[in-house]
């Protein structure tokens, strides 16, 4: 820095070196009072400095007002970002360098380098309207702090903080605790909760019941949203969609094969969620609605078309039950394996009862048979009782993968003995005689 104070006293300047712009007691000050902050952290102050620590500091902070303004806008976010406080706060994260510059002896010729950090802070940091920034009063600030945001929107911080991890592009950048929301955002995110409303007053805008709404909700015609919190709502336009694409449909009598959700159940075994989710999809047309009756239960469709379209039989897939015979497990085991991805278990419609039902993949049922054996497979492959067969195969050495008692037995087939050791206990008991 001594080096650049004594080639501008002789007059000589670099093109487009920022520093140039600043007066020679604005460039020494910055330098010292920024460096200052880097290097002895925000409780520093100036006169608590002795000459060989300002000369450092000097140094320190002349690199980095060299390198320009986008330079010193990356220290100023290294410098909140080294914060341990929960909250930002500009004078306390900046320290000394920021006391300078909000000094009432400020030169006017420090107005390029104020002007800089004020829009700096002014982008990242969370203020109050009417608050003073650098001397420049601030009438609409960018970031509103969690609390400000919080009370606009009747919420705890808490809970608005949660609400917005979801939300991409409402929170400024660093931690959670640290974050302001957009002042821009915040009359979508008005819009948003305001849409949002409870379970009782989407079945009275539907004229349905409380459990249907939560089935429309789990197939995801009506999906829960949250605010931040256990309580659960659904949008206003979802239901006012859904409420609409009912009601717009030619109003006719019930009769023939076009019947009502309940008179369907009659016949197969079909939810109203499920039809609803249908004909959203397009699936059932023609579809009408009963004249008379308000809401979505008075949507008629053709029972013959809902049969064709639950009662595709997909050869992929094997029953729960018949997995369970096939591997001779308990269903609680069955569970388990699909758990831990040993076979993959999905819920699929079952076309002779028209009910929904799980069921195992066949290809990993396949795929898991030809690489393990259950313990009731090997017992009936062998003829053997389980509990005497399980015995034998630990003398043998061989364990099965989990030794938990509440997991399922299971045996991998390349660490299975001969089978001829294990067709009988005497057979089993010769061989360990003779060796």
């Amino acid at each position: 820095m001594e080096a650049y104070l004594r080639m501008r006293i002789g007059g000589m300047r670099q093109t487009g070196f920022w520093p140039d712009i600043l007066t020679l007691p604005v460039v020494a000050r910055a330098a010292e009072t920024l460096g200052g902050r880097v290097l002895f952290g925000p409780q520093a102050k100036s006169a608590q400095l002795s000459e060989d620590m300002l000369h450092a500091a000097g140094g320190i902070g002349f690199d980095i007002i060299s390198g320009g303004v986008e330079t010193l806008k990356t220290c100023l976010n290294d410098l909140t970002r080294e914060s341990s406080d929960s909250r930002k706060f500009h004078r306390r994260d900046y320290g000394m360098f920021l006391t300078w510059l909000s000094s009432s002896r400020a030169a006017p010729e420090m107005k390029p380098l104020k002007s800089v950090v004020r829009a700096h802070m002014i982008e990242n940091f969370p203020l109050k309207s009417g608050s003073i920034v650098l001397g420049s009063v601030i009438a609409r600030p960018r970031l509103l702090s969690v609390t400000d945001a919080a009370k606009e929107l009747s919420m705890k911080p808490g809970q608005l903080l949660r609400f917005l991890r979801e939300k991409e592009g409402a929170l400024s950048n660093g931690v959670t605790e640290r974050q302001g929301v957009c002042a821009d955002a915040l009359q979508s995110l008005k819009d948003e909760v305001n849409d949002q409303i409870t379970v009782r007053e989407a079945t009275s805008i539907l004229n349905c019941s409380f459990d249907l709404v939560q089935k429309l909700a789990d197939c995801l015609i009506l999906p829960f949203h949250t605010r931040g919190g256990a309580a659960r709502y659904v949008s206003r336009k979802d239901a006012m969609r859904l409420l609409h694409a009912v009601e717009c449909l030619p109003a006719i009598k019930q009769h023939g094969n076009f019947l009502t959700a309940v008179r369907i159940r009659e016949n197969i075994a079909c939810r109203a969620s499920e039809i609803l989710k249908l004909f959203m999809q397009g699936e059932l047309a023609p579809a009408y609605r009963e004249r008379g009756v308000r809401g979505i239960n008075g949507l008629l469709v053709d029972i013959e078309q809902l049969r064709s379209k639950i009662s595709t039989r997909d050869t992929k897939f094997v029953l729960f039950r018949d997995a369970c015979r096939v591997l001779h497990l308990k269903s609680s085991e069955l569970h388990i394996l699909a758990s831990m991805e040993f076979v993959r278990m999905k819920i699929c419609r079952d076309p002779d009862s028209g009910c929904r039902r799980k069921v195992i993949e066949s290809a990993t049922l396949d795929g898991f048979r030809a690489r393990f054996a259950t313990l009731g497979m090997l017992a009936s492959e062998l003829s053997r009782r389980a509990l005497s067969l399980r015995k034998d195969l630990e003398i043998l050495g061989v364990r099965s993968m989990f030794l938990e008692d509440e997991l399922p037995k299971i045996y991998e087939r390349s660490n299975l003995p001969d089978a001829k050791l294990l067709f009988t206990r005497w057979r089993k008991a010769e061989i360990s005689a003779g060796g």
